[in-house]
């Protein structure tokens, strides 16, 4: 039986473009669960739903093929196609930087001017190694 969360997970689903990273967040999810949203979509709560809609594994591979076979519309197959792998929860998360800078600042002048550009050049060196 599905859970309140997958229900709603499920429910946002088209209001987010079939993002399901971000239904989940707003759904109620850890940020650590929607990073991962391949898995949330394995659960057999949502399983159910999206069988209750009509979406079930068959149903998802019989229009897939549809869709890969015709070569009359190729916008409307890759927007398919990307909605598909949206909803399955195949692409790769998102990535986010989450980075802080915590300083404690107890000067004036032109300490703090010194010590405010030596803080910005730390941060440009960081920025550099990481590409």
């Amino acid at each position: 039986m599905p859970t309140i969360k997958q229900r709603k997970l499920v429910s946002l689903l088209p209001r987010v473009n079939w993002n399901v990273s971000k239904a989940a967040l707003m759904a109620g999810y850890s940020p650590n669960s929607a990073k991962n949203p391949h898995i949330l979509m394995e659960g057999t709560g949502i399983k159910e739903i999206m069988e209750n809609y009509g979406l079930s594994e068959e149903e998802i591979l019989r229009e897939h093929k549809k869709v890969i076979v015709q070569d009359k519309n190729l916008p409307a197959k890759n927007t398919a196609l990307d909605m598909v792998y949206k909803l399955k929860g195949s692409y790769a998360p998102t990535k986010s930087d989450n980075r802080s800078l915590n300083v404690k600042i107890n000067l004036t002048g032109k300490e703090l001017d010194f010590q405010i550009q030596e803080k910005l050049k730390e941060l440009e060196k960081l920025n550099r190694d990481e590409k």
